[in-house]
Order: C-alpha cells, then sequence, then structure tokens
C-alpha cells in the first residue's frame, strides 16, 4: 500500500510495525472510526488499549469514536473548541507525548 512505499523509500524498517494501514484500503474515510477499529483488530487489542497520535479534526474524531486514547497533535490545523472537547489530550509537539508515556 502507499504508506508502506512512503516507508521504504525513507528507509523506515517495515519490521518496526506490527500492523500498517493507509487510507488508500477499503475503509469509510475518518471521521468514521473504522480504520483504527481494524489497526487494533490486526494488532489484538482492545480500542480502550490503544493511543491515537492525530494532527487533522477528522483524525481526532475517528480516533475517539473508535475509543481510543486520542492525543491531538496540532500541526496546520489547531486545536479548537470541538477538539478540545473531543481529544484526551493535546500537546504542542511529539516530544511532549514521549513525557507523556513516560509518566503513565
Amino acid at each position: 500500500n502507499k504508506v508502506k512505499k512512503i516507508l521504504a523509500n525513507n528507509k523506515i524498517d517495515l519490521g518496526m510495525f506490527k500492523s500498517v494501514i493507509g487510507g488508500d484500503i477499503s475503509l469509510p474515510a475518518k471521521p468514521e472510526p473504522d480504520i483504527y477499529l481494524k489497526v487494533c483488530e490486526n494488532l489484538g487489542v482492545k480500542p480502550n488499549e490503544a493511543i491515537v497520535l492525530e494532527d487533522s479534526y477528522n483524525g481526532v474524531i475517528a480516533g475517539s469514536r473508535a475509543g481510543c486514547f486520542t492525543i491531538m497533535v496540532p500541526d496546520t490545523m489547531p486545536a479548537n473548541e470541538e477538539m478540545k472537547n473531543t481529544a484526551n489530550l493535546i500537546v504542542n509537539n511529539l516530544l511532549e507525548v514521549v513525557e507523556f508515556l513516560k509518566q503513565n
């Protein structure tokens, strides 16, 4: 799939990932939760055991609808009121995600 090609082109070892799914598979698009539910199924974890990192509004909504702990890392889209009410956590960058994971 497209994601695997991008990872390979950037010399990222696919063996580091237990599951790789991209938007080019035939599942309903975000904000529907299907892609996150499929990843959880592939990994053998319950959605409430998974963490979703998202930068888009539809992604945050999808992660939340799936029942995953959803962290918004705003990029081009700032965290608006809906995102503040939907995401479990909003951070400024990925380093803050690392710190959150270390503390929890």
